[in-house]
This record gives C-alpha cells, sequence and structure tokens, in this order.
C-alpha cells in the first residue's frame, strides 16, 4: 500500500520517504563536515596565534641583542664608508708617498737620475710632502750638484712652518740630518734656526745633533727659540751647558727661578729629572752637574720644614691609629690602666682607709677607676710618640733614599 509523504507529499511503498530520507542524511552530513571544519578552523586559529605568541616572545628576548647587532653592522658600514672616502680624497697623496717610497730605492741602488725623476712626479703630486724633497737632495748629493742639493733643502726647510710638521721632531731632525752632511751649510743652518722659533716641542734631538758638531752658538739659538717647551730639568741644563761652551759663563739664575716654582711636593719629579741626566753624562759637562745638583741641594733644604711637618703629620696620625686599634698597644693600654687602678684601690683601702659608709665607698671606687683610665690614657700617649719617632725616622730615611741627588 503506497504511502504519501507528509513533508513533501511524494507517495512511496515502504517505511520512509526516499526523497526526505536522503535529504536528513545530506544534511546530517553536511553538519557533519561543518563541525569539522569549525573545529579545524579553531585548531588551526590557535596553532596560529601559539606561533606569533613565540615569534614575539623570541623577538622581545633577543630585541637588544638584534638592536645590538644592527647598530654593529651599521657602525662597520660606516667606518668602511669613510676608510673609502678617505682612501678616496687621499689617492693622490698616497700616490706621491708609493713614488717616494721607490725613488729612496733607486737612490740606495745608485740610480740618482731616476730616483730624482720619480721625486719630481712625487712633489708634482704632493708639493706638501718633505721626504721627496729630502730624497732629490741626496741624490743630487750623490751626482756632486750642490746647488740643486741647497735648493730641496731650502724648500724642505719652508715646509717646516707648516702644521704637519711643527710638532714632529723626528721629520726635522731628518732634515737637520741632511743639512749637517754638507760642508757648506751656513745659508741652511741659518734658515733652519729662524724657523725653530715656531716648533712645538723641546728639541732635545736637535740640541744634540748640533752639539756633536760643535755648533753651540746654533745650539743656544734653537733652544732660546722653544725653550717655553723645556720647562723642566733638562732644558736648563742645556742653557747652563751651552752658556759655559759658548761664553765660558753659565748662569744659574733661570734654574733658581724654576726650582722655586716647583712645590715640594714634587721634588720627586725632579730628583728623578736629575737622576736620568745623570746617565746622559757624555753629554753635559762635570760642570753642569755640579751646577745642578748644588742647586737642588740647596732648594731642598728651603723645602725641609714643610717635608718634616708633612712627614710628622702623616707618623702622627699613623701612630695615633697604631696605639688606639691594633691588638697589642690596645691590650697594653688597658692592662696598665686595670693594674694602676687596682693598685690605687689597694693603697686607698689599705693605706688610706677611708671612713666606712657608702658615699666614701663611691669616692673611694671612684678614684681608683680615675687613676687606672688617666694610666690608660698617658700609656696611649707614650706609645703613641714612641711609635710616631720610629715612623719619622723610618720616613725620613726613606725620603732620603727615594730623593737622593
Amino acid at each position: 500500500m503506497r504511502k504519501k509523504c507528509f513533508k513533501c507529499g511524494l507517495s512511496y511503498d515502504g517505511w520512509n520517504c526516499p526523497v526526505c530520507s536522503t535529504q536528513d542524511k545530506l544534511a546530517q552530513q553536511q553538519k557533519g563536515i561543518k563541525d569539522i571544519i569549525e573545529k579545524s578552523s579553531e585548531e588551526q586559529q590557535r596553532s596560529i596565534e601559539y606561533v606569533l605568541e613565540e615569534q614575539k616572545r623570541l623577538l622581545d628576548e633577543h630585541k637588544e641583542d638584534l638592536e645590538s647587532a644592527v647598530a654593529d653592522a651599521q657602525l662597520e658600514m660606516d667606518l668602511a664608508l669613510d676608510e673609502y672616502k678617505k682612501t678616496t680624497s687621499n689617492a693622490w697623496k698616497l700616490q706621491a708617498e708609493s713614488k717616494t717610497d721607490r725613488a729612496y730605492d733607486l737612490m740606495e741602488a745608485g740610480l740618482f737620475r731616476e730616483a730624482i725623476d720619480l721625486c719630481s712626479e712625487a712633489i708634482k703630486q704632493d708639493p706638501g710632502n718633505v721626504r721627496p724633497y729630502l730624497c732629490a737632495a741626496g741624490s743630487f748629493g750623490r751626482l756632486r750638484d750642490k746647488l740643486a742639493v741647497k735648493r730641496y733643502l731650502s724648500d724642505a726647510i719652508k715646509l717646516l712652518l707648516t702644521s704637519e710638521y711643527k710638532a714632529k721632531q723626528e721629520i726635522v731632525s731628518n732634515v737637520l740630518s741632511f743639512i749637517l752632511m754638507l760642508k757648506e751649510n751656513a745659508e741652511l743652518i741659518a734658515s733652519f734656526i729662524k724657523v725653530s722659533r715656531h716648533f712645538r716641542f723641546f728639541p732635545s734631538t736637535l740640541l744634540h745633533m748640533l752639539m756633536e758638531h760643535s755648533l753651540y752658538g746654533e745650539a743656544q739659538e734653537v733652544l732660546l727659540n722653544t725653550m717655553n717647551y723645556g720647562t723642566h730639568l733638562i732644558g736648563h741644563a742645556y742653557r747652563i751647558d751651552l752658556g759655559q761652551k759658548v761664553s765660558g759663563k753659565s748662569s744659574s739664575d733661570e734654574l733658581i727661578k724654576y726650582l722655586r716654582s716647583v712645590p715640594y711636593s714634587s721634588r720627586k719629579k725632579i730628583f728623578e729629572e736629575f737622576n736620568e741626566l745623570d746617565k746622559q753624562e757624555p753629554l753635559f759637562s762635570p760642570t753642569t752637574h755640579k751646577i745642578l745638583r748644588e742647586k737642588i741641594l740647596e732648594r731642598y733644604e728651603e723645602w725641609k720644614p714643610e717635608i718634616t711637618e708633612e712627614l710628622s703629620n702623616k707618623a702622627y696620625e699613623y701612630a695615633k691609629h697604631y696605639a688606639s686599634d691594633k691588638i697589642v698597644p690596645k691590650t697594653i693600654t688597658i692592662v696598665v690602666g686595670w693594674v694602676f687602678g687596682i693598685f690605687s684601690l689597694l693603697f686607698l683601702l689599705v693605706i688610706v682607709r677611708p671612713p666606712d659608709g657608702l658615699l666614701p665607698g663611691i669616692i673611694t671606687l671612684g678614684s681608683a677607676i680615675g687613676t687606672g683610665v688617666l694610666a690608660s690614657i698617658m700609656t696611649r700617649k707614650v706609645l703613641t710618640k714612641k711609635i710616631m719617632t720610629r715612623l719619622l725616622a723610618e720616613m725620613e730615611e726613606l725620603e732620603g733614599d727615594s730623593c737622593k741627588a
């Protein structure tokens, strides 16, 4: 018997409407698929959120390292860029320096003309570099062209006025060395002395070179031109020594003035400088050493009251601390105090015999305690004085050893 479905109106045989049954199954399948998709989406979303949170955590943990790495990389890039710019901008200078080095090699090999040609190219590229002038002068000297030597050395002397060389004694001494190799060099030395007014260093090397060639008057002029940079003992040593060699007289007025400007707290520096000079005996005459020694010792006598006061204060403070805080002297003062206190109490009780009563007893005990305290204080003072005397003697001995002239 056929039935009619009340949902869709379809007539059918059997228990269930095939259309509605199929639709119900399809709806269940779709619902199952939807649930799976939703569940999958939630898990995927959670996974994505976890990954993002983990990335954020790692980023926060390594943020400083990353920033530091980025900053280091940027710094390296900037340095590399600066070096590149510097190299590029100084390329002409480097080329000139390279040609000069090659010219020196050629000069040493005896190829003087070739060396001169390279020096000329280097000078055209970098006219402010003194080295090719010296190389050219040396090469012309080997070729016995005196006029060319003087011309190049004269230009080299002029370059010493530039800011690049004013404070470089090594370069200046190279120029002077070439000048001193010439026999007829009076004009060049006069130019050199004139330029020396602009040097920004104390020219001990230059003075030594001039003195080795017995050019004492010239050395004295260079010294006077640069004495502002010689406000230490060696400058006055040169002044005294050159004064003797030039005029036979040696004035120590400037040395005395200098020593009087030095406070007693800097005395050790003076003695160290003198000991260094003492090692240069061949450079300075015995008379110069004698004058320096005498004037330093005279100044030391003037320093002595301040030195003694300083040492006494140091010894007293240390002795006071030692007598008060160290175990042995502190124990001694306490024991002496107790002994005197006990003996004082026994003396009062046995010999004096105070009357009976509370008040006489308190007075007797107070007197004994006061005696012990007083004895302890006096003992501490005696120990302090004794320690101070010993320390002062040791300090004065050390002072004598460290400031020997």
